[in-house]
């Protein structure tokens, strides 16, 4: 409510290799493409940038490696500076766009563009609210874009989520106490990430909540690493178990979502954990709402963040008590990024 939306930027750093087709390489570039353009959003291409380099000589080692996703600090150095151009350039537009809207608008209300006074298309100071106002336009997402989503029925979904969003903007209060209630849909998130978490809220969670642990802890290597060794909860022997006892919950819990690690090479060979979400009955017995075998290895040699979403069979109400037990059933370790306890 009365709050800007985030800007998402989607960033293609994927140049191969993984597939012998060139166009199979770029079909990541074209799914990007097609969501910024569906849902307005931000892309920035490293790919774009470089591919005509890459591709006219595949045995340079400057920006792309022929035999792994993985490349050199010139790679990484250039993604950077491939994203400071793009939000350089994105400021540049879009401050252009909204003089060019202010001029419109105060030739509109003088009825004569010659007689527009340049100086006054700059907002005074203590008026920025106001004409700020003015040049707000609903911000209202499309449908999914889904297979579901058929050209027979698109019309219905997007006057669909115009209503939504008109929905939504009238449970909006406008005082500012509204500012501070808590409009999230889950009870508990925690992620960790290199660079911006070493670890810390995902250990003080576990620490927290955990009620049962062998042989689980945090991993933080990224000085022997570096970035690929992402920072997570990570099972260091085989048969490896924790549970998670969460009491007093906040809200309803409809899902949990793991954010994990997939990866490749013989340690992490067969590494496979099972998730069970359960929660205690009136009488006192166990009632399982979800289970799960996840993999934690690919055939790819790349390391990658995935995420996978356990709908409940029912909801744990506000108030009630949530288990989760995590099992390493094959191989000899799996990596936990991050977690999401909500409604839906």
């Amino acid at each position: 409510c009365r709050t800007a939306p985030p800007l998402v930027l989607y960033v293609d750093d994927y140049l191969g290799p993984q597939q012998p087709s060139i166009l199979g390489e770029m079909s990541y570039n074209t799914a990007i493409t097609q969501l910024s353009k569906w849902y307005d959003t931000m892309a920035v291409s490293y790919a774009d940038v470089v591919r005509d380099i890459v591709y006219k000589d595949t045995g340079g080692r400057l920006f792309f490696t022929e035999w792994d996703v993985h490349y050199g600090h010139w790679a990484h150095q250039t993604i950077a500076w491939t994203v400071g151009f793009a939000a350089i350039e994105l400021t540049s537009r879009f401050c252009d766009d909204e003089y060019q809207k202010r001029f419109d608008r105060k030739s509109q209300n003088e009825n004569d563009v010659g007689g527009v006074d340049i100086a006054n298309l700059v907002t005074p100071k203590g008026q920025e609210q106001h004409h700020t106002s003015q040049l707000v336009h609903p911000f209202v997402l499309p449908p999914p874009l889904t297979r579901d989503l058929l050209l027979k029925n698109a019309t219905a979904e997007f006057e669909a989520a115009k209503e939504q969003y008109r929905l939504n903007d009238a449970k909006c209060n406008t005082s500012d106490e509204q500012l501070s209630i808590d409009h999230s849909p889950c009870a508990i998130t925690v992620m960790s990430s290199p660079g911006l978490d070493t670890g810390g809220s995902l250990n003080k969670m576990m620490s927290k909540y955990t009620t049962n642990n062998k042989n689980w802890a945090i991993e933080n290597d990224i000085k022997n690493g570096g970035w690929k060794n992402k920072i997570g909860w990570v099972a260091n022997n085989p048969n490896a178990t924790f549970t998670l006892t969460f009491t007093d919950l906040s809200k309803d819990i409809k899902a949990m979502t793991i954010f994990y690690l997939k990866l490749y090479g013989e340690k992490w060979k067969n590494s496979r954990a099972r998730f069970t979400i359960s929660t205690t009955t009136n009488d006192n017995r166990e009632n399982i709402l979800s289970k799960e075998d996840v993999w934690g290895v690919h055939n790819i040699t790349a390391s990658t963040t995935e995420s996978i979403k356990f709908l409940l069979s029912d909801t744990v109400a506000s108030g009630g008590t949530m288990k989760v037990k995590v099992d390493l059933i094959s191989g000899n370790t799996f990596k936990i990024l991050g977690m999401m306890i909500c409604r839906y």
